[in-house]
């Protein structure tokens, strides 16, 4: 009687180990997307701020060239006159709240914003 419980107990045991080998792998699955998840973030975030920056460059330089341009006259001896356009309110970035993960390897070479 005991020797049939011990090996009932033997193979739940080796169930559990191969249940938690499986758990193990799984985890280890998600942490290789979240890295590839906030690498892909940061690359966004960077992109982005570069785009800002290039569109207010581009905005000064739109003006400069409207500044210039009413250098010149039309037909009826009038000067050309520049109207800049009403400046769009930048919109709002929403972002979301940052959560502690777990460190993944190599995160040491991802920069914080």
């Amino acid at each position: 009687e005991i020797v049939p419980s011990i090996k009932k107990t033997s193979d739940l045991v080796q169930e559990i180990a191969a249940a938690s080998q499986e758990q193990s792998s799984g985890v280890g699955q998600i942490n290789g997307a979240m890295g590839q998840l906030n690498k892909a973030t940061q690359q966004n975030a960077s992109a982005s701020e570069e785009l800002a920056a290039t569109a207010e460059e581009m905005g000064g330089q739109a003006g400069q060239l409207q500044e210039l341009m009413s250098f010149f006259t039309i037909e009826d001896g009038s000067k050309a006159k520049a109207q800049p356009k009403a400046k769009a309110a930048p919109k709002a970035v929403a972002h979301a709240p940052r959560h502690a993960a777990a460190p993944v390897s190599g995160e040491q070479d991802f920069e914080r914003f």
